[in-house]
């Protein structure tokens, strides 16, 4: 359902509200013809396109001297991350016999191999767009996404006669672009600094990984 277009008085009164995050788009129910076109379109050709590329992927790992295929170049950070985290998480868990020299016992490489996997775990999920909110609370860090009156904003959506669609901050879009209708608003929370200080925490996974490496070998 279209939301109504609020005024800049209810815009205001809204401001230092608390509100759920809401999204409307569109001009209402899809007719049965187009439903039947998204079912071939998005649906059919979706899983029959998807199941050509795996059996192209298939055989590029088998025949490739890398065994590696186009997804895996294309994303290269990702498999690589989500393979040293694996094997960083099997060697802490393994019966070790060692640490390397420059420490003073098998606890203190215990602690760094930790946060090793900690932080490359936050780098993942932040890559990849899992869930961080409880790493964030467990370990005291600011979560960027938190409900909270300084991380809300407020985008409103409109669309054109043509179909395409606009998210912008002015609520007087529409005024100025007549040729565009207002279709809702999208109330987000984010906190980009947050985001920042967290990717940062993430960074030094890596830079940890890299350091210690040499000494992952018993």
């Amino acid at each position: 359902m279209i939301q109504p277009k609020p005024t800049k008085e209810q815009e205001e009164a809204l401001k230092n509200v608390l509100e759920d995050e809401c999204f409307a788009w569109g001009s209402g129910e899809k007719s049965l013809t187009e439903k039947i076109n998204d079912f071939f379109i998005y649906t059919i050709w979706h899983k029959i396109s998807s199941a050509g590329y795996e059996v192209k992927y298939f055989f590029q790992r088998i025949f490739r001297k890398s065994h590696l295929a186009d997804m895996d170049n294309w994303e290269c950070v990702y498999y690589i991350v989500k393979d040293a985290l694996r094997r960083v998480k099997s060697f802490r868990a393994s019966n070790r016999h060692g640490h390397p020299g420059s420490l003073n016992s098998m606890e203190e490489w215990d602690k760094i191999l930790d946060e090793i996997i900690l932080k490359l775990e936050l780098w993942f999920k932040l890559f990849a767009g899992g869930d961080y909110e409880s790493m964030c609370i467990e370990h005291g860090w600011e979560y960027p996404r938190a409900k909270k009156i300084e991380n809300k904003s407020v985008d409103y959506l409109f669309e054109g006669k043509d179909g395409t669609g606009v998210q912008t901050d002015d609520l007087d879009y529409d005024i100025k672009n007549p040729d565009y209708t207002y279709r809702g608003r999208q109330v987000l929370y984010y906190n980009a600094k947050a985001f920042e200080e967290l990717q940062k925490i993430a960074d030094e996974g890596l830079q940890l990984f890299a350091k210690w490496l040499p000494g992952m070998w018993d």
